[in-house]
């Protein structure tokens, strides 16, 4: 949704509060906003008061808006989610190398961009906070893993286990190789973060076949590793054609369809909380 000038930037962001309100109780109808018209209200409400120089404040202030003031229902309240802040903390604690957060923070946007695109279309209903967390710490063991060689996927889904989380240690176990794939069905958090993490080369939106390719010469030092890898590239290329049925646009067109191409306001926010941590 572009919002032209300054007038319709006013007229949208005044309609969209008359709808839905600041704040809207669990039993409200009309409690939970599109995130993509969300999106693209505070930019232009960002524009409209701020100017240009401030945009990047804007956003990291407003980024927790949704999630304080609207209940999902698409998160089960039995589920325990750690916020965003919560997240970038234990990213923190474990002292993670700034190039992998910041590898993580542009897996994290993309994730929920392809979010946003798919939910409510054709009976989609994602939980985006889960996907949130799933994708800001998928690689929260990466940086120890360098050191001891263990498999960060599998140590990643326990350290969250232990921190109370299980259900985004499933995403994170699941974000090298899914448990199963099925072209059918719905497609779930843990293709989005197992996909989105396939897309992001270093701090980069890539296509692939580039980060596979990437991946392939990096880590497959033995014809068995080459064979799973081969597996893990061909099931990653049906993820790609069943998210991208559902949504109007080319795969190689995705960073053109993000807020920006960089994670320069992520890296932002998150060094802010590394200070106060």
């Amino acid at each position: 949704m572009l919002i032209s000038s300054r007038k319709n930037q006013g007229e949208v962001l005044f309609q969209v509060i008359s709808e839905y309100g600041f704040a809207g109780s669990e039993g409200s109808h009309k409690r939970k906003v599109c995130e993509t018209a969300r999106l693209s209200v505070w930019h232009s409400f960002g524009n409209l008061f701020f100017g240009n120089h401030l945009k990047t404040a804007f956003k990291i202030l407003t980024r927790n808006w949704h999630s304080q003031f609207f209940f999902n229902p698409n998160c089960p309240r039995s589920m325990n989610i750690p916020s965003r802040k919560e997240s970038l903390q234990l990213i923190c604690r474990t002292e993670m190398m700034e190039h992998i957060a910041a590898h993580s923070l542009q897996v994290c946007r993309v994730a929920l961009r392809i979010a946003d695109l798919l939910n409510g279309r054709e009976g989609q209903m994602l939980c985006r906070e889960l996907i949130e967390a799933g994708a800001l710490l998928h690689d929260i063991t990466k940086t120890r893993s360098l050191k001891t060689g263990e498999r960060h996927a599998e140590t990643g889904a326990q350290f969250l286990r232990e921190h109370g989380y299980p259900e985004v240690g499933e995403l994170v176990r699941q974000h090298v190789r899914l448990d199963h794939f099925d072209f059918r069905s719905s497609v779930n958090e843990a293709e989005i973060v197992n996909y989105a993490d396939k897309r992001v080369m270093h701090d980069r939106i890539v296509p692939l076949q580039e980060r596979m390719e990437y991946i392939m010469q990096r880590y497959g030092t033995s014809p068995e590793l080459q064979l799973r890898l081969v597996q893990i590239w061909q099931e990653a290329k049906a993820q790609e054609r069943k998210i991208f049925t559902h949504i109007p646009f080319a795969p190689e067109e995705l960073p053109a369809y993000m807020d920006s191409p960089g994670c320069e306001a992520e890296m932002a926010e998150y060094r802010m909380v590394s200070t106060r941590s």
